[in-house]
């Protein structure tokens, strides 16, 4: 049963911490044990200065990244991971996926990958300029360039 006034608790302990060194802002969510988290979500949204290269490092969840124009390097352990980029800031994108799917669709089209267990893409034809590395150890990788 859904229970309004134990989901308000829990949120209330819960804090959003940032850390800054250099370029790299490290942001997480404190405050729940792994165990009492099951069930819970958090969603939240980052906005980047165009052309900043991104690194992305998320334990586990949801993840969708959209309009990047600077170099990405996504490490997501278990979840699904949407990324939508413009073909023309591209230059190649490498995919991974430990266990579960990868797909790359450029203009419409679908560009193949390999792998039994394990699934790998590689795109190499863009007349851009950022170079876009995801790897995911379980679950759904879907990048589309339009």
């Amino acid at each position: 049963a859904f229970d309004n006034s134990r989901c308000a608790k829990r949120a209330g302990r819960l804090t959003l911490e940032s850390n800054r060194q250099g370029n790299t802002l490290e942001v997480r969510v404190d405050g729940m044990s792994s165990v009492s988290a099951l069930g819970l979500n958090v969603r939240g949204r980052i906005l980047v200065p165009q052309g900043t290269a991104l690194e992305v490092d998320f334990p586990a969840g949801e993840l969708t990244i959209k309009g990047v124009r600077g170099d990405l390097n996504v490490d997501v352990g278990a979840g699904d991971v949407a990324i939508v980029l413009h073909e023309g800031d591209v230059r190649s994108i490498r995919l991974g996926v430990g266990i579960g799917e990868a797909s790359l669709s450029v203009a419409g089209r679908n560009i193949e990958g390999s792998g039994w267990l394990g699934h790998r893409v590689r795109w190499g034809e863009g007349t851009g300029a950022s170079r876009v590395a995801v790897n995911l150890g379980v679950g759904e990788l879907d990048v589309t360039l339009d």
